[in-house]
């Protein structure tokens, strides 16, 4: 039933890569959709899925280490599925149906939020910083030009908690919570990207930065968003 409303949900979003329901991760590639487990209920083979929509089948992988049943987060780089885990992040080649370590080192101890945009995966870090991963050196760089998302307390986005960032039509959208004195307030910015320095540096250019709505501090608000074709 859970897989089937997954299916469903994607097949309505024709953009929609990557979508998280009840603690699994859901990832659309080549008219399949990945699905990898909640850890904490589930350790068995059917741990890491595929369910391929012209069989209306499922069917299960393989993993390459106990490492990933610990805890993942996945997405879609250059037509692969990028899977982080605690210890190391993994690649995951569809069409060879083989596994190769991306990073010894995890992202996961530092990365709160993260998103795809042109095979080229930015994240929120936990020291409040908006970053992208340069594959050619296997680093975190810093996104340039973003002054104006930093020096602006209390609501600049270093102070805040971000709930999540998504591919907009080739930019980055990012929205966050900040608390105030008497309230807490979403946010919201648009970036613009362009990557210089034959592909060594990403700059950004915010576009605008606004307030959504605000909230009452004693109110739980659950804030997810996702881009789709009309």
């Amino acid at each position: 039933m859970f897989g089937f409303l997954i299916v469903e949900i994607i097949l309505g979003v024709e953009r929609l890569t990557c979508l998280w329901l009840g603690g699994m991760c859901a990832v659309f590639l080549d008219e399949k959709i990945y699905v990898l487990g909640d850890s904490v209920t589930n350790k068995s083979s059917s741990y890491f899925e595929v369910f391929d929509l012209k069989t209306q089948s499922w069917r299960a992988l393989q993993l390459p280490d106990n490492d990933l049943y610990d805890y993942n987060k996945c997405n879609v780089v250059e037509g692969k599925l990028y899977v982080v885990s605690k210890q190391k992040d993994y690649m995951y080649d569809p069409k060879e149906g083989t596994w190769k370590v991306a990073r010894e080192e995890s992202i996961f101890e530092y990365v709160t939020s993260w998103c795809v945009i042109e095979n080229v995966i930015y994240c929120y870090t936990s020291f409040g910083l908006l970053m992208w991963y340069d594959s050619g050196c296997r680093e975190w760089k810093l996104i340039k030009g973003l002054e104006e998302l930093y020096k602006h307390p209390p609501r600049c986005i270093m102070i805040g908690d971000v709930l999540t960032m998504v591919n907009h039509s080739g930019k980055l959208l990012v929205v966050w919570e900040i608390f105030l004195y008497r309230q807490k307030e979403y946010l919201f910015a648009q970036v613009t990207l362009e990557t210089r320095g034959n592909g060594s540096e990403v700059w950004g250019m915010v576009e605008c930065v606004d307030v959504m709505f605000p909230a009452a501090l004693n109110t739980f608000v659950y804030i997810d968003c996702f881009t789709v074709s009309v």
